[in-house]
């Protein structure tokens, strides 16, 4: 009925300032097909949203959890829109995957467009270098050392997947706002933290500016550092802003054990019962060196088991990909090719953690700005009052240098001074028996020594929500099921978990029962339905 109505006011020359919104809503209307021949169903709410944005010219951040779509709705949209299209990824493999499945969705869809993986091969080099693509797929490192031959091509649409790996080389995020037609006297303006009437108007002008990129950043987990996020609302009016969200279908299960060897022996016993298509996470504490005395012990038990440190990422994908497998076994750390990129709906089934994730911050710290914001935090609630409010004007300062490197804090004498200056004092504490000893009657923060040095443990919510999102993937129809089983034998460290993921959904979105609680065959049965329809 939309359409007719602009059909109705175009023939009588009155669509005036509604032209935009009509031509949006023509575009949606051909996207909707196009999604559907693509993907094999329509896209949901969410991505029709995404979409208007697009075709209205807008640049925002797509910020929900692992397996809802971002990816694939930013790879239809690539192929939807007249080319040039860059996508950008935090890694070579992720960025192949990527490569591999824009192929496959053209040529269901019958189109001719040139993709181009960008590699260091002189033919490939070549053809970057020509602008023989219509959609170029590479990685942040690709950015940073193509940027001034990128500044040839014009696109109508940048695509960043994971924005936090991203957001860690400011370089990195001028040379894309370069990329969007910004100036450097523009971007040195959005940077101002003090600004005179005349420079706010300026700057709200420049935001008002028609581009012809649109420019999508995606991630799951967003952690905004730095000061050039300062950019993205500045210039773009939009925030990189912490994700807050709902959408997750995993049943999540947690059980105490007495330690890692019940662990173990429980694990194997829940892999017979569940069967292929698990994944099982070590923590981070057990090093690499625990990964192949836990893959022996599972394949000593009948278990086909395979390592993550066996295989190369692009092997171990295919490998993954083909399902013969009962286990995959990684470290439940954000890097771990396990953890993140993984995009099987079909394939995996269900995660086992032996342990909570977690993160492990040294007592003595580095001169590395993010690890001493990092620690303040951990540490705020156990600070007396005098040392609370010290922490709270660290953790303001250090915020606007998240993104600088220990290594390139020489450059910046008055800054090194004050971020030495906040080291010594969580130095100060952190070597004092009585704020030790405040450390071990805490709840949800633990010690542990490892080779001669102590470290303090918190749970990692990051790693859990993106580990555990493995299982739990947007396909047609809607999110398939999933399970998750924590077992733990710190409860320290599980308290920790918790407390993180109510404060990274702001809510009790995760609900941890015990396996006495629910219905194991009824899950796999849900499980098992969903990967039929995937």
């Amino acid at each position: 009925p939309w359409l007719e109505v602009c059909d109705a006011l175009r023939s009588r020359r009155k669509l005036k300032n509604l032209a935009p919104f009509c031509e949006t809503d023509r575009k949606l209307s051909r996207f909707e097909k196009f999604f559907e021949q693509a993907v094999g169903a329509r896209p949901w709410s969410l991505q029709r949203l995404w979409s208007k944005r697009v075709f209205l010219g807008e640049s925002f951040a797509i910020v929900a959890p692992t397996g809802v779509g971002k990816t694939t709705f930013g790879l239809v949209t690539a192929l939807f829109l007249d080319p040039k299209v860059l996508l950008i990824f935090p890694t070579r493999l992720l960025a192949r995957q990527a490569e591999e499945r824009l192929r496959e969705l053209r040529d269901r869809l019958g189109l001719r467009r040139e993709v181009l993986l960008y590699e260091s091969k002189k033919k490939v080099r070549e053809r970057f270098l020509r602008g023989e693509f219509d959609i170029l797929c590479g990685t942040n490192m690709f950015l940073h050392r193509n940027f001034e031959n990128l500044r040839s091509f014009r696109f109508s649409l940048i695509f960043v997947d994971d924005i936090d790996s991203f957001l860690k080389r400011s370089r990195n995020v001028d040379n894309l706002f370069r990329l969007l037609g910004f100036s450097e006297e523009e971007l040195k303006l959005a940077l101002k933290e003090k600004r005179s009437e005349e420079e706010q108007e300026k700057l709200r002008e420049i935001r008002q500016r028609r581009r012809d990129t649109v420019l999508i950043v995606s991630s799951a987990t967003l952690k905004p550092r730095g000061r050039r996020v300062m950019l993205f609302r500045n210039l773009l009016g939009f925030d990189v802003q912490k994700a807050v969200t709902t959408l997750r279908n995993v049943v999540d299960v947690a059980q105490r054990v007495e330690g890692f060897e019940e662990a173990l022996r429980r694990s194997l016993q829940l892999i017979r019962r569940l069967g292929r298509g698990g994944l099982l996470f070590l923590s981070l504490s057990y090093g690499k060196e625990k990964v192949q005395e836990v893959v022996e012990f599972l394949r000593s038990g009948g278990v086909k088991a395979i390592s993550y440190l066996e295989h190369s990422p692009e092997e171990l994908y295919r490998l993954l990909e083909r399902g013969d497998f009962d286990v995959a076994v990684g470290i439940s750390h954000i890097t771990n090719p396990l953890v993140r990129g993984l995009d099987l709906p079909h394939v995996i089934r269900y995660a086992i953690f032996l342990d909570p994730p977690k993160h492990l911050f040294p007592t003595r710290p580095s001169l590395q700005p993010s690890t001493l914001h990092s620690l303040l935090l951990v540490l705020m609630n156990l600070f007396e009052e005098e040392d609370r409010r010290k922490a709270v004007e660290f953790i303001a300062y250090l915020r606007r240098y998240l993104s600088l490197r220990e290594e390139t804090l020489s450059r910046y004498p008055k800054v090194r001074e004050r971020v030495e200056e906040i080291r010594r004092f969580l130095e100060e504490r952190l070597r004092s028996r009585e704020f030790l000893e405040r450390i071990e009657r805490s709840e949800d923060v633990s010690l542990t020594e490892r080779e001669g040095q102590l470290y303090l443990v918190v749970g990692d919510a990051n790693a859990y929500i993106q580990a555990s999102g493995r299982t739990s993937r947007f396909i047609a129809g809607g999110m398939t099921r999933g399970l998750s089983v924590l077992l733990y034998s710190d409860p320290k460290a599980f308290t920790s978990l918790r407390k993180r993921l109510s404060a990274y959904f702001l809510q009790s979105d995760v609900v941890f029962r015990s396996l006495e609680e629910v219905d194991l065959e009824k899950i796999l049965r849900e499980i098992d339905e969903d990967r039929r329809r995937a």
